[in-house]
């Protein structure tokens, strides 16, 4: 794993876990209103939390490395490497087993939800708010559906091993994306 590339990947998920943290955020505001799992909702926000500092500090250590290689290598520095690139790939495969499905579980509850997020918005509109019009709204909720139908049908890809953090972000990212952009439409939506 100790290539750039490899880390440049790492860098590619912590941008996609930024993206989903921003959306997890705005679903906690609408926990209530929704009736999502609050506790998955947190969950999953602690899991994100946790997975990206890990990342970032298992890629840092081995950028250290990799800087201390060229001048002045320590005896320990290719144990401390395998230990990192080990946990790296575990992250990754938490990220992928766990993480991802029950990301798209909430995101799947928050569209079941379709309904009462029209009535949010009309409910918005009689209160002179503004907001999208009601076609603006059911076209929105139908990109959203779409969006996440697509993401659905990417997902058996991550079911897939992978042999790199590379590999990896080049198969999710097709799932990933319209995950994300379903939620954001929803949550646009409800202006949170």
């Amino acid at each position: 794993m100790s290539s750039y590339d490899e880390l440049v990947s790492i860098s590619e998920i912590s941008k996609q876990l930024t993206e989903v943290q921003d959306t997890i955020d705005k679903m906690k505001d609408v926990v209530g209103i929704f009736n999502l799992n609050k506790v998955l909702v947190d969950q999953l926000a602690d899991q994100a939390n946790t997975i990206q500092d890990s990342l970032f500090q298992d890629a840092n250590t081995i950028r250290m490395i990799m800087k201390r290689e060229k001048t002045f290598p320590l005896p320990t520095d290719s144990m401390t490497r395998r230990a990192c690139e080990k946990d790296i790939l575990e992250q990754v495969r938490d990220y992928k087993q766990s993480f991802l499905p029950t990301y798209q579980k909430m995101v799947e509850q928050l569209l079941d939800k379709k309904d009462e997020i029209k009535n949010k918005v009309a409910e918005k509109r009689q209160n002179k708010e503004e907001v999208p019009s009601e076609d603006e709204t059911k076209n929105a909720l139908e990109d959203a559906e779409k969006k996440l139908q697509e993401a659905v049908k990417e997902s058996p890809r991550l079911q897939k091993t992978f042999n790199s953090v590379k590999s990896f972000v080049e198969k999710a990212k097709p799932y990933v994306e319209p995950l994300v952009a379903a939620a954001k439409i929803a949550l646009k939506l409800l202006a949170v």
